[in-house]
């Protein structure tokens, strides 16, 4: 059964004088993880994120944050990708609108992604500068190395980052010739550098990182990890997504098979 979270901050003392107003004071962070799931699973990692965040006083909200099996077919598609995208937005928006989770204005809640999960957080990140998180982990990205998380962490719309690679994961050296917009991260790391954006180098393969010691020891660690809150930037300049080639293995994979597809109708014909 999920936990609903529990008020941010705790009613001030009607005793005492008002503290005195400051805009860049930092806010107590929101504990509430959204977690983001990756291609062809159920994600049985959130539910054990879960039960950690649980135990650890943090809240994961699973119910709106499950869409099921994604399949391959439906990952090479780009209006399937699209779709995901704005299902994410759709879903950042009632939670945040949420009166049971009490969000007080200016919290911001924290996300783990992993796999086509980071796709969908820095599609988003970069289209919608309404979305902001205070934490983000990272694990198994395909996101492009180029990805600009110093930028937006320097106008405030994350607060920090942690990125976990792999060097045993060839799913992710690959992806970028079938799927536009994504990069090898997840086993180089990200190229941008900044004090809140860490990384850590593992010998995992592509879903290594979900073991209970493993989530305990690093991802709370992270996430229980008091920082000051960077403002959020007045200005709204648009962080142009990371230029990236044309998924030619995919074309080529799309040719290939219309030829052979052609060729076969065609030996048929003389058959008969």
């Amino acid at each position: 059964q999920e936990q609903l979270a529990t008020p941010g901050r705790s009613s001030p003392d009607s005793s005492q004088p008002a503290p005195p107003d400051d805009t860049h004071a930092t806010i107590q962070p929101l504990k509430v993880i959204y977690p983001l799931h990756g291609i062809r699973t159920l994600a049985p990692w959130q539910r054990a994120l879960n039960d950690i965040a649980h135990n650890s006083g943090w809240n994961c909200r699973l119910a709106r944050w499950s869409y099921g099996q994604f399949s391959i077919f439906a990952f090479l598609t780009p209006s399937s990708r699209e779709a995901k995208l704005e299902w994410f937005r759709r879903q950042y928006d009632e939670e945040m609108n949420d009166r049971r989770l009490n969000i007080e204005p200016g919290q911001t809640p924290s996300v783990v992604a992993h796999s086509f999960g980071t796709y969908i957080l820095g599609e988003a990140l970069c289209r919608f500068d309404t979305i902001r998180f205070n934490k983000v982990i990272l694990c198994g990205s395909i996101l492009p190395v180029d990805f600009p998380w110093d930028k937006l962490i320097e106008r405030g719309q994350v607060q920090a980052v942690r990125h976990e690679h792999g060097n045993r994961d060839p799913w992710v050296k690959c992806v970028r010739f079938f799927v536009r917009g994504t990069g090898p991260s997840g086993v180089i790391g990200f190229a941008c550098r900044h004090p809140r954006l860490e990384q850590e180098k593992f010998n995992f393969a592509h879903s290594d990182f979900f073991a209970n010691d493993h989530m305990v020891d690093r991802w709370i660690t992270f996430l229980n990890k008091p920082l000051p809150e960077i403002p959020r930037s007045k200005e709204t300049a648009h962080i142009p997504r990371p230029s990236t080639s044309a998924p030619w293995a995919l074309y080529g994979s799309v040719c290939l098979g219309v030829t052979l597809l052609l060729l076969a109708v065609a030996a048929i014909w003389r058959w008969f």
